[in-house]
């Protein structure tokens, strides 16, 4: 990309986000969107320009590369994110005495746990006056620099910042982290010596690793450094599968289950008759996964095969609202799985006891033991539930009936709750 073109899309940017900042001053949603519409009129080629570099740059990328610190953010992107974090950056944060930061990767990304780390604090800052804390949202410190100010993939109205701004709050006498699991091996070989310092220097201080995905749970020994700066280290953990004794024991940390929810509300489901002849499919990489495809495309020829990369939640939304069917290759129990069935259709996973809660899962005919399992019975599956609607709907019902034993909004709220005023559940038992 040339370097005019760059400035280009940096003006674009620059103009895009004062726009949203001015829009706020009206009242309602439909005032916002016009006025939006009305200031960006203007500048829809460079728009449609700017859109399709991104998209072009992105393609390809995954959340893991980004957590690997497999691609940086342009300086032009850092720079202005700086900017508008620097300009931003609350008052009452500032003046906080307990504060409560929820750190996230440093890229404008997508992936359940990114999303869940929003709805939390989303949550968390309408509970403010039963914990007291100030809610903020930073990225994660790293060494390249890293940062953006605003998630692009989903709708949302927060700010995000760089921790280093956390130093900005002199006043803060209770400070409560939250570290994602991945980053909290090298949490504190990020820090530079003013942030150690500082953090060291705060009354009380919490980290809590938000324990999303088990398989990127480091070793117990991998995160002891977080020990340098404070004894009050705990987990929340996303899935029943490792919520128990054997994990808290496992990583000497107090616990609590916070199982993932998501309000699909707004998104109405559909009934087979009104979808489409979709199957839609995660980009995890396994080895199964060409295979599955290849059979798949070989004998429902009529289906088209949509992979889930590089788009908006709403747009996920929709194809998992329009999809008949949906098959996640990644750890088997998640959105890929779930949110289909929620929109009224039927997702395929292999089993993984990491992370299913229970062994009656495998009773149902679109979860099967083993990949080489989906790869032998799949197309039969999905024939078989063609071919008689009802039972296609009634296998719904039932995986719709297993998820509301297992989640529901109030008990999400509650944990959210208990989460903020560190009240654990399971305790780690003392060796004798």
């Amino acid at each position: 990309m040339s370097k005019q073109k760059e400035i280009s899309f940096l003006r674009f940017r620059l103009i895009k986000l004062f726009t949203n900042i001015l829009a706020l001053r009206f009242r309602s949603s439909e005032e916002r969107k016009e006025y939006r519409e009305k200031c960006l009129k203007p500048y829809s080629k460079v728009s449609f320009e700017y859109y399709r570099a991104k998209n072009a740059f992105t393609r390809g990328r995954d959340l893991g590369s980004a957590m690997a610190g497999g691609y940086g953010n342009s300086d032009y992107e850092i720079e202005t994110a700086s900017a508008m974090q620097n300009l931003t950056f609350p008052v009452k944060v500032v003046q906080a005495e307990k504060l409560m930061v929820l750190l996230l990767p440093e890229h404008d990304a997508m992936s359940g746990g990114i999303y869940s780390i929003f709805s939390i604090t989303n949550h968390l800052r309408r509970m403010r006056a039963d914990h007291g804390y100030e809610i903020v949202l930073m990225t994660r410190p790293n060494q390249n620099g890293d940062t953006y100010f605003r998630n692009s993939w989903f709708k949302n109205s927060e700010n995000v910042y760089r921790f280093e701004q956390v130093q900005l709050c002199t006043k803060v006498k209770d400070l409560y982290l939250h570290i994602p699991e991945y980053a909290s091996a090298e949490f504190y070989a990020e820090l530079d010596d003013e942030l150690k310092s500082y953090l060291k220097s705060v009354d009380q201080l919490s980290i809590n690793l938000l324990d999303q995905n088990i398989q990127l749970m480091p070793e117990k020994e991998l995160f002891e450094d977080l020990y340098k700066l404070t004894e009050n280290v705990t987990q929340s953990v996303a899935h029943h599968s490792y919520a128990g004794q054997d994990f808290a024991n496992k990583y000497g940390l107090p616990t609590l289950l916070l199982p993932a929810y998501t309000d699909l509300t707004p998104y109405p489901k559909s009934q087979i008759a009104h979808k489409q002849d979709i199957i839609i499919y995660s980009l995890d990489e396994a080895p199964h996964k060409a295979e599955v495809l290849s059979i798949l495309e070989r004998e429902l020829p009529s289906f088209e095969f949509i992979e889930i990369r590089d788009i908006s939640f709403d747009d996920f939304m929709e194809l998992a609202t329009n999809c008949k069917f949906s098959i996640t290759f990644g750890e088997g129990f998640d959105g890929y799985l779930a949110q289909p069935i929620y929109q009224g259709g039927i997702g395929f996973s292999v089993y993984n006891e990491e992370f299913f809660p229970s062994h009656s899962f495998k009773q149902y005919p679109n979860i099967f033991e083993s990949s080489s399992g989906m790869c032998e019975q799949i197309v039969n599956t999905i024939k078989e539930l063609l071919a008689q609607p009802k039972n296609y709907e009634e296998l719904n019902c039932k995986l719709v009936a297993e998820y509301d034993k297992l989640y529901s909004e109030e008990e999400y709220i509650d944990k959210i709750r208990m989460l903020a005023k560190q009240q654990f559940e399971v305790f780690p038992e003392v060796s004798q």
